[in-house]
């Protein structure tokens, strides 16, 4: 579709005299640069969606013949002024073609390019010019040229050693047209990706909105063309996961996730009976919650309901027992539409947060490690809305510290102790979903904090009692060496389909029917049964594994014994109980809460040279770069605060530490963005 620059084994300037009017060269073309339009280079073939080269080598013309007398670096006057050759087409004015004219630097002319380092496939929205330039928003500057021309992006890490393909779309009928085989015929790199940057939906409308089931296939095409996606996740199964939050009620189901109970409510059931069907859901939740400990049987029920491929806070609202949930239930299912593409809701109970903790990660592929990034959001009441919501805002440490936990420091490391053991959960999740880690996460948490009354103090000394009590008991159990005498096999039952014992089956029938709101009319459970006989060798080797763990035994229950003795006395001392939730897993293009790109930049640019070892020296995909550490940019908190003490705060972020980079503290987002319950 557009013009192919031959490549060379070397590149090579050409000399001052050489440099006369209409001789031609190649000079390196970088769309945002140019101006404030978004030119690309198009052969004139206009069928949408339009396409062509939007950073990249690009053949010149010398408009006038270079005075290397007169020449001075340090003035655009005196350099070559050249005439990019081609069509250059802006889709915001199809009907017209540019061939715009640039002054460049004697050495930035090319006799023939070799072949880039990098080749990016970038689809996006038509219409930039009316986006909003916040980190959050995918269809504005800072997210669709980050990676390109940001810190940390590209141009500062590879300079002109790439080359961009930019699809500007204008619906799910453009998107349906991108030829995959045509896309990898125009990415030449040694290294091929692409990002997107759309809102992938099932019920939104406007600027940027595009029906998640195309989207998606879009992007399995190019996957299966070799060109893998890098934004805004690093898969687009995973994508799909974390954007639909299709993930909510299985997670629900697992004690390391920390997901409050949650269903699923399938919109098909409720077309063919919306009673019964939000009835069985309902109950369900309900159920869900008292077997977690968290109601009584009878109680109504507190929730929330979600829609996913949703943004921004839309279709997200709380209900309180199964009237009003029949009530909104409707309106977000749009039943009363026969177009309606919303596929489910999901339930899930409400729990009393006072902050969002949420922890924002790179990874650095140098340390092999995440640098992660730890803010307090607050929680309020916003306009439009009838319950609260997070914002934008944040909190200081100061401020969490007096404002969310009461002075409390114990119950503040509490809570940061028990998201950063979520945190390990989810991205070692994210990990076995892909095979790889996530270039970027943002994963946030609620934090339920129960401060205790004055009634709560017998229950405190009951607590220390039962704590005594259970360091007694431990000082008398003996079982295990007798157990491990007489042991003859060890069996081990696996899952092999969703078709074992008792216990694995009750776990897959409740997962089921979480997933759907109601109770699975067959199933088989299928399990692998592995036994591991002993043999003659192996009964010695166990006679001598009792003695040893009588021995341990002994030692260890003395220790027991005093560390249940301390907990007893820790309960007498306790002031707060803390519990952490997990609210959202999301993907690259949520906000950064205040935190410079700088970071995002370069772990997404990084993760673009995983695909392949391309065996060039010094390339990016054996000799990465380290990840610069994200600093806080600007402040928009609950409180006021003068610009003495945000410099001083700045300065505190950006010298923070990591896991590789592990820093806390304040930071805002420039802008609204996702809200959440």
């Amino acid at each position: 579709m557009f013009a192919v620059v031959p490549a060379a084994r070397e590149s090579s300037v050409p000399g001052f005299s050489d440099l006369v009017q209409g001789s031609r060269w190649y000079a390196f073309y970088r769309m945002n640069q140019i101006s404030r339009w978004r030119q690309v280079l198009n052969d004139g073939c206009l069928q949408a969606p339009l396409a062509g080269l939007s950073d990249g080598w690009v053949q010149v013309e010398v408009l006038n013949t270079f005075n290397a007398a007169e020449y001075d670096e340090s003035r655009h006057q005196t350099w070559v002024k050249v005439k990019f050759l081609g069509t250059f087409v802006d889709p915001l004015s199809l009907d017209q073609r540019w061939s715009p004219e640039l002054s460049v630097k004697p050495c930035d002319l090319r006799i023939s390019v070799p072949r880039p380092a990098l080749s990016l496939l970038n689809v996006r929205w038509f219409n930039y010019y009316e986006q909003r330039n916040a980190q959050w928003n995918c269809l504005g500057e800072a997210l669709n040229s980050g990676v390109i021309d940001g810190v940390g992006g590209a141009w500062e890490a590879i300079p002109s050693d790439y080359e961009v393909v930019t699809i500007f779309v204008r619906g799910a009928d453009d998107i349906q047209r991108i030829n995959p085989v045509w896309a990898a015929q125009q990415l030449r790199g040694r290294h091929r990706c692409c990002t997107v940057h759309l809102w992938p939906t099932q019920s939104n409308t406007g600027d940027g909105y595009v029906p998640e089931d195309v989207v998606f296939r879009c992007l399995e095409r190019l996957e299966q063309a070799g060109i893998p996606l890098r934004h805004p996740s690093h898969s687009s199964m995973l994508y799909r996961q974390l954007c639909g939050k299709t993930w909510i009620p299985a997670m629900s189901r697992n004690p390391l996730a920390g997901v409050p109970p949650s269903v699923r409510l399938m919109s098909g059931d409720c077309r063919s009976g919306y009673g019964a069907a939000v009835a069985r859901a309902y109950r369900v939740l309900s159920d869900s919650i008292v077997d977690a400990g968290m109601g009584n049987a009878g109680d109504p029920v507190e929730g929330v309901m979600k829609a996913g491929f949703s943004w921004m806070g839309q279709d997200v609202t709380c209900f309180a027992g199964q009237q009003q949930l029949d009530e909104k239930a409707r309106k977000m299912l749009k039943l009363d539409s026969l177009d309606a593409t919303v596929q489910c809701i999901y339930l899930q109970h409400k729990v009393n947060k006072l902050v969002e903790l949420r922890r924002i990660c790179f990874y650095d592929r140098v340390s092999d490690q995440y640098q992660i990034h730890t803010r307090y959001m607050v929680v309020e009441q916003r306009r439009n809305w009838d319950f609260e919501m997070t914002s934008a805002k944040t909190y200081t440490e100061a401020e969490a510290l007096e404002h969310v936990f009461k002075g409390n420091t114990g119950a503040k490391a509490d809570a940061e102790r028990q998201a950063a053991e979520l945190g390990q959960h989810w991205l070692q999740w994210m990990q076995r979903e892909t095979g790889s880690k996530a270039a970027f996460a943002r994963l946030d948490f609620l934090v339920e904090v129960d401060f205790p009354t004055d009634e709560d103090e017998e229950a405190k000394d009951e607590e220390a009692k039962d704590g005594e009590a259970k360091g007694e008991e431990a000082k008398g159990e003996e079982a295990k060496g007798e157990e491990a005498k007489d042991k003859e096999a060890t069996v081990k039952v696996w899952t092999c389909e969703v078709t074992q014992a008792a216990e694995l089956g009750q776990h897959w029938l409740q997962w089921m029917q979480r997933e759907t709101g109601s109770k699975a009319a067959f199933a088989r459970l299928d399990f692998l049964v592995e036994v591991d006989f002993p043999t003659d060798e192996d009964k010695k080797a166990k006679d001598e594994e009792a003695k040893d763990e009588e021995a341990k035994d002994e030692e260890a229950k003395g220790e027991e014994a005093k560390d249940e003795e301390a907990k007893g006395e820790e309960a007498k001392d306790k002031e707060a109980t803390v519990k952490v939730w997990t609210c959202e897993v999301t993907e690259i293009g949520g906000s950064l809460c205040g935190l410079s790109d700088n970071a995002r930049n370069a772990a997404v640019l990084s993760s673009c040279f995983t695909d392949v070892t391309c065996g060039t020296v010094g390339c990016l995909c054996t000799t990465p770069r380290p990840l610069p550490v994200a600093a806080v940019e600007e402040y928009w908190t609950h409180a006021p605060r003068d610009a003495g003490a945000n410099a001083e705060l700045s300065q505190a972020a950006a010298e923070g530490t990591t896991e590789g980079v592990e820093g806390s503290g304040a930071a805002v987002a420039s802008g609204a963005e996702n809200g959440s319950l």
